[in-house]
């Protein structure tokens, strides 16, 4: 009997050793999307409060979002730890707007974002089985005894929504989980597809405040004439709808309609549905000034504002009509846009394409009688670099001279544009389409066929960038097939330089889809795609290595390239929370990411930031636990100051200086500016273009007056900028340095000194066309949404005069 007692003791302890080590080894690799009360099988209670979410922020400059839309953003999440020690802390944020407290059947979440903590500073590893559970702890004694430290989730997707109490902003529901026991008697984590809550009650889930995030949500709005085309004198009526989609009652939400040149409003009226309340007796006045204020709108209630108005202009502008709806400062827009008509017309008026020399091109157009009569319409063209041109009728079977449209039809037709062989890369060409009526001659109508010259396959541009041990850099680039025909792309990458162990990859714009297996297949005549090249630096790198990443792209027999250079640093900077847009150069109240690369594992370390005058800004929580990598996030002063600012990384313990580097505060977004009269067909405009700070709309100075720009600019030239026109303008002249005129496009570089620049450009076609200037490297700025565009309308005569946008505000 003792000795069956003894075995059956035994036995219950092999038993439990056996359970003990299966939970040791096996994870718990849920799927990634699932959310935590269907990890644990249960709806749970989330009472304890042993570590929380204590401020939630959206990275970036989305400060609004369409209500019942999705929107993708990147998150700073701070968590908070009490006292005790946790383990394998996991985070699930909802992408359906529901709670990820409660199983779907219950009415919760059925899909989540979902993070683990790292295990380096400020957080910890505190599992004691050899790394084999590397998901991120915490206590009180993180983040230098506050016991908070910051986590970044990339391109989280979260329904725009808001709730009662939440004062009309974004409200994301999340859960945070967490073990409380260690590997190997709790569960070993490795990835985000392992944390579930040890109990239903080892869980924090966001009270009203802890879930709202400081981005207004917006109702959305519509606005639509029914028409696209208009004949001079005529009138219309635009129908602008306004629906609370935001999740919660909204009060004095405020509708303008801006005065438009040529758009002469005569009447407003206003009608509701689902319980909202119009306005009392609305007014034209009112709506193009200080707005209409709307009483109340119920969630899924609407108003519906009916604006009657005369438009006016020549043959071939357009009228665009914008309303807008204003809550918490934040404006949603809707604009409807009508061409202005004779008595015939060519649309589009003008269409862009790209070929490579010997290319037929092709380009499809219809032809409008507005009037009461049939009418024989005639057609010509004329190339402006003495091309052949061919008009094909619309089954391209036969060459024509005119066609005839019923009244009130329309006809189509194809122009044909022969680029010689021996075109050189980069000329460009308007060829432009004339019609005229045969009832009445001096009804003409005119259209533009804008062809650039291009190589048959295009990658750009080539890059340099920078990186940190054990980190990857992205390369950006765009390949353009120019050829006749649609084409799939292959690439290949080679390695030059000091590039020991280090590997790389092509992926498409996600960042995510490698290719291969993923194919790339571009339409004819500048069709293109946007593609990554990930270049991944081994931690055995040395600080100083320079590698290059040469690839090539293949469509059929033609063949282009482009390079990648990165070099190895101890400190790299980026402008997201991602770690992919490494830059050097920041506007006025902008967040600078920045990690330190090749520490010493066990040691600690802080990091300093000082402005540029060498005041200290701030000195970071020690860095300490384990890892060779570690983070800081400091957020610039929108007050500045403009100049160089420094980052350092000091050893705590001797202050020894491990590593600095230099960025730089001042440019966020680029400008243009016209304020001249309308100019006349065929004739020059020169707009101005210029660096802009990002609160005061000005070339940005530091204290002694110099520009601001990044001296010497690292991986990212501020001065260097594309600037692009639209319809049928051309560019004539720019006096930005070492410009490059490829078609309706101009890249070069603002004065060195005065920041700023002009462009010249004409037009022969009746229309306003937009001036648009972008960074040439897209990260540079801190808002590319902030780039202020001009608009220049050519006229038939010298009689009109552009409204410039301060006169409307």
């Amino acid at each position: 009997m003792k000795v069956f007692y003894k075995n059956r003791k035994y036995i219950i302890f092999l038993m439990a050793a056996a359970c003990l080590f299966a939970h040791t080894i096996t994870a718990h690799a849920f799927g990634l999307t699932q959310c935590a009360a269907s990890r644990f099988g249960a709806d749970l209670t989330c009472t304890a409060a042993d570590v929380s979410i204590t401020g939630m922020t959206v990275v970036g400059d989305t400060t609004s979002c369409i209500g019942s839309s999705n929107i993708t953003v990147d998150l700073a999440i701070t968590v908070n730890f009490a006292t005790p020690d946790r383990w394998d802390i996991g985070i699930f944020i909802s992408n359906d707007g529901k709670t990820p407290k409660l199983l779907p059947a219950s009415g919760g979440a059925n899909s989540c974002s979902v993070s683990v903590l790292p295990n380096s500073s400020p957080f910890l590893n505190l599992d004691s089985n050899g790394g084999t559970d590397t998901c991120g702890d915490g206590n009180k004694n993180i983040g230098g005894g506050t016991g908070s430290g910051v986590l970044y989730m990339t391109n989280v997707t979260v329904p725009c929504q808001s709730l009662s109490g939440s004062g009309g902003n974004l409200y994301i529901p999340f859960v945070l989980s967490w073990d409380n026991q260690a590997s190997p008697v709790g569960a070993t984590c490795t990835s985000a597809a392992d944390p579930v809550p040890n109990t239903k009650a080892k869980c924090n889930a966001p009270t009203i405040a802890q879930g709202t995030v400081s981005v207004v949500v917006m109702p959305a709005i519509t606005n639509t004439d029914g028409i696209t085309t208009i004949k001079t004198g005529n009138t219309t009526n635009y129908t602008v709808t306004i629906t609370n989609t935001t999740g919660d009652t909204l009060s004095n939400a405020v509708f303008t309609d801006p005065a438009v040149t040529g758009i002469n409003v005569s009447s407003v009226s206003c009608s509701a549905s689902g319980g909202a309340t119009c306005p009392v007796s609305p007014t034209v006045a009112a709506m193009q000034g200080a707005g209409i204020t709307i009483p109340s709108m119920p969630v899924n209630s609407s108003v519906t504002f009916t604006i009657n108005a005369t438009l006016t202009g020549n043959s071939g502008d357009t009228r665009t009509n914008t309303a807008n709806v204003t809550v918490g400062g934040k404006t949603n827009s809707a604009s409807d846009t009508d061409t202005i008509v004779g008595d015939i017309a060519i649309l589009p008026t003008s269409l862009s394409k790209s070929g490579s020399p010997g290319t037929l091109m092709v380009f499809n157009y219809t032809l409008y009688n507005f009037t009461a009569s049939s009418d024989t319409i005639s057609l010509s063209a004329l190339s402006s670099q003495g091309w052949t041109v061919q008009i094909r009728n619309a089954a391209d079977t036969a060459t024509i001279s005119s066609l005839t449209v019923a009244a009130g039809g329309s006809a189509n037709f194809i122009i044909k544009v022969q680029i010689p062989a021996g075109a050189a890369t980069g000329t460009f060409d308007t060829t432009t389409i004339t019609a005229t009526s045969g009832n009445n001659p001096a009804n003409t109508a005119t259209a533009a066929a804008l062809t650039t010259v291009a190589s048959p396959l295009t990658l750009t541009p080539d890059n340099t960038g920078s990186g940190g041990k054990g980190s990857s850099a992205y390369y950006d680039h765009r390949v353009q097939n120019n050829t006749a025909s649609s084409q799939t792309v292959t690439f290949a990458t080679v390695f030059s330089g000091t590039c020991g162990s280090w590997t790389k990859g092509v992926y498409k714009s996600d960042k995510v889809t490698q290719i291969p297996p993923a194919t790339v297949t571009l339409a004819a005549f500048g069709g293109y795609e946007d593609i990554v090249v990930k270049v991944t630096i081994p931690s055995g790198a040395a600080t100083g290595d320079i590698c290059t990443v040469t690839t090539t792209a293949t469509a059929g027999g033609d063949t282009a390239s482009a390079a990648d250079v990165t070099t190895v640093k101890d400190i790299v900077l980026w402008s997201d929370a991602s770690y992919i847009d490494e830059s050097y150069i920041y506007p006025a109240g902008n967040s600078v990411y920045a990690r330190a690369y090749g520490l010493t594992n066990g040691t600690t370390y802080k990091f300093l930031w000082y402005d540029s005058s060498g005041a200290l800004q701030r000195t970071s929580p020690n860095t300490s636990g384990t890892g060779t990598i570690a983070p800081d996030t400091y957020t610039i002063p929108a007050a500045g100051p403009l100049g160089t600012w420094r980052v350092e990384v000091r050893r705590v313990s001797d202050n020894a200086l491990f590593a600095q580097i230099n960025f730089y505060v001042g440019p966020d977004h680029l400008n243009a500016s016209y304020t001249g009269a309308n100019p006349a067909l065929n004739t020059n405009a020169t707009v101005n273009l210029s660096l802009h700070d990002k609160s005061n709309h000005v070339v940005p100075k530091d204290p002694s007056g110099n520009l601001v720009k990044g001296n010497p600019p690292t991986t990212k030239d501020p001065l260097k900028i594309t600037v692009t026109v639209s319809g049928s303008a051309t560019i004539v002249s720019t006096t930005l340095s070492g410009a490059v005129i490829t078609g309706q496009t101009v890249t070069g570089s603002l004065d060195n000194i005065t920041g700023t620049a002009t462009i010249t450009i004409t037009d022969s076609v009746a229309e306003t066309v937009t001036i648009t200037p972008a960074s040439y490297n897209s990260a540079l700025y801190g808002s590319p949404s902030r780039d202020e565009p001009a608009t220049v309308t050519f006229v038939h005569t010298t009689s009109m005069r552009i409204i410039d946008w301060r006169e409307i505000y």
